[in-house]
């Protein structure tokens, strides 16, 4: 009786292998991509959540002492946080920023790693103040998502809304 030698894959049971892996690869990526997407598009809701609170205590504080407009319900005032203009790491949030009661939360891919471009996510709440009631319209912006508004506005572009018309201390 003779022994075989065969020891290992031959070169087809590799290639199946490797064409295995290329359909699994090809299936996961996008699906990764969109669980990102949400991720960054829940973390900047959060943000703007937040910083919802603050600013609904300065608006009905201003409506209060009888002042008709937002002007001093910004980033660093009245007790709204101040503004975060660069990515933190681990975040992808590129600005959040309270300018005149309105509140602009930016997220973009890779923010915390390299801290400048465009944003690719933007959420903006606006409030309607009337009758000592505060109501917010949400407007958000994808660039590689659908637009949602609640004013049913369109934006073509997302701009650099990170843009502060005031200077603020970190």
């Amino acid at each position: 009786m003779q022994k075989s030698l065969n020891k290992g894959f031959t070169l087809i049971e590799l290639m199946i292998v490797v064409a295995i892996i290329g359909i699994l690869a090809a299936v996961a990526v996008p699906a990764y991509n969109d669980y990102f997407d949400s991720a960054r598009s829940t973390e900047a809701k959060q943000q703007a959540e937040a910083l919802k609170k603050s600013t609904s205590a300065c608006l009905v504080k201003q409506q209060a002492m009888g002042v008709a407009n937002a002007n001093a319900c910004d980033s660093g005032a009245q007790g709204i946080p101040s503004a975060v203009s660069t990515a933190l790491a681990g975040s992808t949030i590129r600005c959040a920023a309270v300018n005149n009661g309105v509140i602009t939360v930016s997220s973009e891919r890779g923010a915390a790693a390299t801290g400048a471009g465009t944003a690719d996510y933007t959420i903006t709440l606006t409030p309607i103040v009337s009758a000592g009631q505060i109501t917010w319209a949400k407007s958000e912006i994808a660039s590689n998502m659908t637009v949602e508004s609640d004013s049913g506005a369109v934006a073509a572009t997302i701009a650099n809304t990170c843009a502060l018309t005031k200077t603020v201390t970190l």
